[in-house]
């Protein structure tokens, strides 16, 4: 048996497994290669056939996935709520506004926390009950 790496073009890391000697090269597909070995996928990538840890990220690398996660969780949350400002909504005026002070907030979640590196140091609005 031999372990195997497929990687892209790229060295992006796309599957590894383990297969009988004599079908080491048929795990390729198109625009993949194969290296005999292990890998993990999150933490390294392939460099001219080799494999090698990924580099730490950036601060401003950190800063941008930070963000990216922070607006996709807030777009969700808004999702969420849209319902409390239809005009059919069951909710009164009062609750109608608590909501709308809410989704304010969430939506100055991305200028209040511009440089965060990590969704953890975000905290997020508690909805109205």
């Amino acid at each position: 048996m031999k372990r195997f790496v497929i990687y892209n073009n790229e060295g992006k890391i796309l599957r590894t497994g383990s297969c009988p000697d004599d079908m080491f090269d048929i795990q390729c597909g198109d625009n993949e290669s194969i290296i005999e070995g292990t890998a993990n996928d999150d933490a390294q990538h392939v460099v001219d056939g080799v494999v090698v840890d990924k580099p730490a990220p950036t601060l401003a690398e950190k800063v941008s996935f930070a963000a990216l996660e922070l607006r996709q969780i807030r777009n969700e949350l808004l999702r969420d709520s849209d319902w409390t400002q239809m005009t059919d909504s069951p909710l009164s005026d009062s609750k109608k506004n608590e909501w709308s002070a809410y989704r304010q907030l969430l939506r100055d979640l991305p200028a209040d926390h511009e440089d965060v590196t990590s969704i953890s140091e975000v905290n997020f609005p508690g909805a109205p009950t």
